[in-house]
């Protein structure tokens, strides 16, 4: 009975001691959230000034560098993968697309000789095929009917052009001549009849 009073002893003091770290731990825990919050109040009013040392983990200096890094490593993560990839598609090119290409190419160059041929009557050839890439900066030749076409949108516009003179002549000559002193006077002593006053008073004094 001796050893179980002694077990019991040892269990409570035990208990106890569990008791006392947990209280202290608490303790220290709350006056540590409680210290962040506050320091976090006073840097959020201007009250603290913020710590700029580039080796603090919770300065902003050190939080910059940190996300500088990483959008670098980012950046040249994402180059690499772009020269890569573009590669790729160059190769494709060059194993599946370019026997079209070409001959689309020389398809196109085909006919610009051909219509340059044609052009000269059978006269002339272009003197180099670097011509090609200036061909649109040079005029070509109208044919008959272009030129019917151009000559009579010309004679339309200068027809439109005409109009519009007449017309202006026109509304110029219309302008009201001005009056004679005579025509003047007549004009300013037409009849106009009683005003609504004075029929008023007529109907209510002499009806």
């Amino acid at each position: 009975m001796h050893d179980e009073m002694n077990m019991d002893g040892e269990e409570n003091k035990r208990s106890d001691a569990v008791v006392v770290i947990q209280k202290y731990f608490r303790g220290f825990t709350s006056r540590e959230q409680v210290e962040k919050i506050r320091e976090d109040e006073l840097i959020f009013l201007g009250m603290k000034k913020v710590s700029e040392d580039p080796k603090d983990p919770s300065s902003q200096t050190f939080k910059y560098n940190a996300t500088r890094e990483h959008r670098k490593a980012l950046q040249k993560e994402f180059e690499e993968e772009y020269k890569a990839g573009l590669e790729d598609i160059k190769t494709g090119i060059r194993e599946y697309q370019a026997p079209d290409i070409k001959e689309v190419m020389l398809e196109e160059r085909r006919k610009w000789i051909y219509d340059f041929y044609e052009l000269n009557e059978g006269n002339d050839l272009p003197k180099k095929v670097t011509e090609f890439y200036d061909k649109d900066k040079v005029m070509k030749p109208l044919t008959p009917e272009e030129e019917e076409a151009k000559r009579k949108e010309e004679e339309d516009k200068k027809k439109e052009e005409k109009k519009k003179k007449d017309a202006k002549k026109a509304a110029k000559g219309k302008k009201a001549k001005k009056d004679t002193p005579e025509e003047e006077f007549l004009k300013a002593r037409v009849w106009k009849g009683p005003t609504e006053v004075v029929s008023l008073m007529q109907e209510k004094y002499y009806f």
